[in-house]
């Protein structure tokens, strides 16, 4: 884990192209036991972990209980990967739609799931998507991310209410230390 970080935090803001990370992610060999300190679980939701940000990406480790998921979401313009570390992952992918666009549906194009090992980059140019830790698991998940530029908000796509509401993230811990939640907005460097 620490040699990945000490990769990521060595590049320069043009470095940061989706094969380059699938080969870190990849190379990487993340295990339980090197992310422990920033596992952190909660029943009500999945938490978003901040490892490491600066200027150029943020690394954060996901928590999930089976049958958290995520809303359908973009990405603010930025490059998502992700990496399994433990558990099972699916990934609804959606044809991308702007918001001002929305008018209550969106076109699923791809259902994928992702086990331990298995990589994944998404960008607004790939896709939208809703991430999920099937109930049917009975297990947890932890999945690694990398976001490059870090953001603090996303637009997220409600089909139910046909809606699209920003939505402010947040972390529940920062380079293991239990709190918050912490807003994204408010954290600009963590090394």
């Amino acid at each position: 884990m620490e040699n990945l970080k000490k990769k990521l935090l060595a590049l320069k803001e043009d470095e940061f192209k989706p094969e380059t990370i699938l080969k870190f992610l990849q190379d990487a060999n993340i295990t339980k036991d090197s992310v422990k300190k920033y596992v952190h679980f909660e029943k009500a939701t999945y938490t978003r972990n901040l490892v490491c940000k600066n200027a150029f990406f943020e690394m954060i480790i996901l928590c999930w209980e089976a049958g958290h998921s995520t809303m359908i979401h973009d990405h603010a313009a930025q490059g998502c990967w992700m990496t399994m570390i433990d558990g099972l992952i699916m990934s609804d992918d959606f044809k991308y739609i702007a918001p001002a666009s929305f008018t209550g549906s969106l076109e699923k194009i791809s259902c994928a799931s992702f086990k331990k090992g298995q990589s994944y980059y998404i960008d607004d140019t790939v896709a939208l998507h809703s991430l999920r830790n099937p109930v049917k698991t009975h297990q947890r998940a932890m999945t690694l991310h990398v976001y490059s530029k870090p953001f603090s908000s996303c637009m997220a796509y409600d089909l139910q209410n046909k809606s699209v509401n920003e939505l402010n993230l947040v972390y529940h811990s920062l380079q293991g230390k239990r709190g918050g939640p912490w807003p994204a907005k408010e954290i600009n460097q963590a090394l």
